[in-house]
């Protein structure tokens, strides 16, 4: 939870959690997830030493995330989270519509998710199917907790 707290110092206690849950189980998807998250957030942000450091090991996370947790949204969200921020929307982007193609209505559980590939989609140059996918959310999730965007 301190993830979604958005400030340097919850970030890092956030890093630093994840990188402990790592420790203890080299394979859960969602410590990946969020640790890429964490870390391109970070470099996105100007929050750390070394940006091109702290962006590729979000992409690598990220790349463990998704291998290890492919049907797990609470892995992936934040891995496409990640993507993004990290400046790789086209891989936000190959890897949700790979997702779909297998499992449909997995953002369901992660709606917001489906707001950051719609802005991958985007930044990818794919604006109208990103805008679509922005609408989509918006009329499905009303009362979402994001609100509209």
């Amino acid at each position: 939870s301190v993830a979604w707290d958005w400030r340097p110092e919850t970030l890092q206690q956030g890093m630093l959690d994840a990188r402990k849950a790592l420790e203890h189980d080299p394979n859960y998807a969602p410590a990946h997830g969020w640790l890429a998250c964490i870390l391109a957030w970070r470099a996105a942000c100007g929050w750390t030493v070394n940006v091109e450091l702290d962006r590729a090991e979000a992409i690598r996370e990220a790349d463990d995330a998704v291998r290890l947790g492919f049907n797990n949204p609470e892995a992936l969200m934040p891995a496409l989270t990640a993507y993004w921020a990290a400046g790789t929307p086209e891989r936000a982007v190959a890897v949700f519509e790979r997702l779909v193609a297998r499992q449909p209505d997995i953002f369901l559980t992660m709606p917001f998710g489906m707001v950051i590939v719609g802005t991958a989609y985007a930044r990818a140059g794919r604006t109208a199917e990103g805008l679509a996918l922005i609408r989509q959310y918006e009329t499905a999730f009303p009362n979402e907790e994001w609100g509209a965007v």
